[in-house]
């Protein structure tokens, strides 16, 4: 690809075409960017999550998925995202929902939010702080 395919990037993950290895961080940030750029807010949390989730399962990490922590950081990438900005940009302005991890989310969530159970199987709004 010569140019940023948000379609391809988003074809090629729900086909299950992505290497585990190679899908930190910032690849789960940069594929629900796409997914943002791509769906409605509310279809694309859908869509995100059921592919996040059949992607955990196929690669035997179903463990690893976290329903609050998902629908979560989709939140506030599209709270941050701005018409028309590319990933490049979107990435530079953000460093911190790229290189921060978690300490985006530890602002409006405890951690003993975040370990529980019931969290890691549905939405639950932040304990701490709302999202600004």
């Amino acid at each position: 690809m010569s140019k940023f395919d948000v379609e391809a990037i988003i074809q090629r993950f729900e086909a299950g075409d992505v290497d585990p290895a190679d899908f930190d961080h910032r690849a789960h940030v940069m594929l629900a960017w796409c997914y943002l750029r791509r769906y409605p807010l509310l279809e694309a949390v859908t869509r995100f999550a059921r592919a996040l989730q059949a992607f955990t399962k196929q690669v035997g990490a179903e463990a690893k998925y976290h329903e609050t922590i998902t629908v979560a950081f989709l939140l506030l990438i599209a709270d941050r995202t701005r018409t028309d900005e590319t990933w490049a940009a979107f990435a530079d302005r953000n460093p911190e929902l790229i290189h921060g991890g978690m300490a985006a989310l530890r602002r409006h969530y405890s951690s003993p939010a975040l370990a529980d159970e019931g969290a890691r199987a549905r939405f639950c709004l932040p304990d701490l702080s709302p999202p600004a």
